[in-house]
């Protein structure tokens, strides 16, 4: 059994020091978290590690990415011996980077399929589907729906 550690959104100072005391074989990444916070989770932990950006993360077209950390986004890779898929980014609610349209995603989410050809270990993904975790009324929280 593969033991993960996945973060997301929010900063836990207390838990750099626990890190040690983890014993983890891999580490996602769900988005909106410091690139330096990301790469010192990895560096602590000498795990391979995935991530997929969230609404508030640099422009990842761009080229850069957190050190030891490898992009899931729009593909399916083995990480740690794992297939892994990632959809980052949420429903658009203004001109940020990583925010789709309902039809945007669902371009993004169709043409990841094509890419699966066998089962997923791990769907990893910033903005969870329609109806798991619905928080209405906050900007950036809303679901894509699914298809």
């Amino acid at each position: 059994m593969v033991r993960v550690l996945a973060v997301a959104d929010e900063e836990v100072p207390a838990a750099q020091a626990r890190l040690r005391d983890l014993t983890v074989d891999l580490v996602v990444a769900a988005g909106d978290l410091p690139w330096d916070y990301l790469e010192s989770i990895v560096a602590a932990l000498d795990v391979p590690a995935a991530y997929v950006p969230g609404n508030h993360d640099p422009d990842i077209r761009l080229g850069e990415a957190p050190r030891g950390m490898v992009s899931v986004d729009q593909q399916v890779r083995e990480v740690a011996g794992l297939r892994i898929a990632g959809l980052g980014g949420c429903v658009r609610y203004n001109a940020g980077h990583h925010q789709y349209t309902q039809r945007e995603h669902d371009t993004r989410a169709r043409r990841l399929t094509k890419d699966a050809h066998r089962p997923l270990d791990i769907l990893l993904t910033h903005a969870p589907p329609l109806g798991l975790g619905d928080e209405p009324g906050t900007p950036g929280a809303e679901q894509f729906a699914s298809t």
